[in-house]
């Protein structure tokens, strides 16, 4: 069992080598800027859960490990421009309209070409910055999981009340944008609700 359990943790940093960090970076082309070797990654990774070992009919075991990045906390401060989270402000589009309170937004991304990942910019189609990491408590990125969160469908989304409360606004991608795809365009008219 403990072989499997260190294959399946070797085939997790594979996988977490291939996360985007964010439109520009990936978490391999990030530790090969600061210098982190393989093993180094391996030893920020303290926060993960085992499933029960299934065993096969021919004798080999297999182990389903399940890592959250945002609990591994030295993962993610060596990885994550943490400096810059929560730097400043972005200054708001201005609206002539009296603006409706919402409990937070769903981004309906179902027609633009999309990657997930962990730091991700959403601005509108002149190029504004609604939402950055610059803007974000870095307790809050911890504590929720990250600054987004990636579902299927928006019965899902509109599911996540703990994120998003209960009156959320919803608006349509238009586009992505960034080398790895993980920007989201939103239209000018949603950025100023």
């Amino acid at each position: 069992i403990e072989s499997a359990k260190i294959e399946s943790l070797r085939n997790v940093l594979q996988v977490i080598k291939r996360v985007n960090i964010n439109s520009k970076s990936t978490v391999e082309s990030e530790m090969l800027a600061r210098n982190i070797t393989a093993t180094s990654l391996e030893g920020m990774i303290t926060q993960f859960e085992v499933d029960t070992p299934i065993y096969h009919p021919d004798g080999t075991v297999g182990i389903k490990v399940e890592v959250s990045i945002y609990k591994n906390q030295k993962l993610m401060r060596n990885l994550l421009p943490i400096e810059k989270i929560g730097s400043k402000s972005v200054n708001a589009v201005k609206s002539s309209k009296t603006p409706e309170i919402y409990t937070g937004l769903i981004i309906n991304a179902k027609g633009a070409v999309l990657s997930p990942a962990l730091m991700v910019r959403i601005k509108d189609q002149r190029g504004n910055l609604v939402y950055t990491p610059e803007i974000i408590r870095v307790d809050y990125l911890f504590n929720m999981g990250g600054m987004v969160s990636y579902v299927a469908n928006m019965r899902q989304a509109k599911e996540m009340t703990h994120r998003i409360g209960r009156r959320p606004l919803i608006v349509t991608a238009v586009s992505s944008s960034g080398k790895n795809k993980t920007d989201l365009i939103i239209s000018n008219e949603d950025a100023e609700k």
